[in-house]
């Protein structure tokens, strides 16, 4: 039995497909099929905003948690920013030092595409980010119980 009668003719079309693209196209695909239609990568980005993250930040973070390694371009789609918002928030995590970045050559002449990711993966990347929050809530709490023992005793 050939390839085909074990994964179907639609699979292995498929995997034809995907390896003769470019690494770029590849990037987008698999970006495309790990964000779906915002809806993962959106809720994410959302629990990052919620915890003080800036909404660019948040959705590239959430970009980037589902690939491994992305493109600006790639970014812009996914996130829905132009490419200054992208340049913004990979400054950001840069200098937060969560990304690892690589130039890519694509064997021709001109400037060599960046490729991102987060690094030592996502829960590490983001682990200073919910200390900082932990941190603000526990400052925030001591505040309301001070302000409850003042409204208390002047009651």
């Amino acid at each position: 039995m050939g390839l085909e009668g074990l994964f179907g003719t639609t699979a292995i079309k498929r995997v034809t497909e995907l390896s003769s693209m470019s690494e770029s196209n590849k990037s987008s695909q698999a970006a495309d099929a790990a964000f779906g239609s915002r809806g993962e990568g959106s809720h994410l980005a959302g629990l990052l905003q919620s915890i003080g993250l800036h909404s660019n930040v948040s959705n590239v973070i959430a970009a980037m948690a589902q690939t491994e390694w992305v493109d600006s371009g790639v970014l812009q789609k996914k996130c829905g920013l132009r490419q200054p918002e992208v340049s913004v928030a990979v400054r950001e995590l840069e200098s937060r030092e969560m990304l690892e970045m690589r130039q890519e050559h694509n064997g021709g002449r001109g400037r060599p595409r960046h490729m991102y990711r987060l690094r030592d993966g996502f829960a590490q990347a983001i682990e200073p980010i919910v200390v900082d929050a932990e941190t603000r809530l526990s400052k925030l709490d001591s505040a309301i119980q001070q302000l409850g023992m003042i409204t208390d005793f002047r009651s």
